[in-house]
């Protein structure tokens, strides 16, 4: 008797543990992070060449459950009438503050600027160097030269 109960205590375990890992995370915030002047693609699949469901802009807000396929992040948005996909690099989990503000960088050496959030490299910004910043989170700014994450850039008033 204490065998089948011990088989059943876990095989209980194993369908919470497979249960509980296909639960829905809880739809969170994000905001877009891209240059001033230029959009992200919505897209209706998680394809580079799915069609174009709308554009979202510098600061915009979507909303996720953070299912991530191809580099790309499943979001849905106010007003739109479907759910659809973004650029996972074009995206802060923390509030987007856009501004345009000239900053300097703060480093010991050289620091990348990238082709997006976590994105190659863009090009080399030398220490002490002046950009503009257009737009950053807690982790990533938008600038002149790329984007560069907030540990190297030094903005007055900030």
């Amino acid at each position: 008797m204490a065998k089948v109960r011990n088989i059943t205590l876990i095989v209980m375990t194993i369908v919470a543990i497979v249960i509980g890992g296909q639960a829905e995370k809880e739809p969170s915030e994000v905001w877009v992070l891209c240059q001033p002047d230029s959009f992200v693609y919505v897209r209706q699949f998680p394809k580079k060449d799915s069609a174009e469901i709308g554009r979202l802009e510098l600061g915009d807000i979507a909303w996720t459950d953070g299912k991530k396929k191809n580099g790309f992040l499943h979001i849905w948005v106010m007003g739109f009438e479907c759910d659809g996909y973004i650029k996972a690099g074009y995206v802060s989990r923390t509030p987007v503050q856009t501004c345009n503000i000239q900053a300097k960088i703060v480093s010991r050496g050289r620091v990348r600027a990238r082709t997006c959030v976590k994105g190659k490299r863009r090009k080399w910004v030398k220490k002490d160097s002046l950009l503009w910043v257009y737009g950053y989170g807690e982790e990533w700014a938008v600038t002149s030269e790329g984007f560069v994450q907030m540990k190297f850039i030094e903005m007055e008033g900030i």
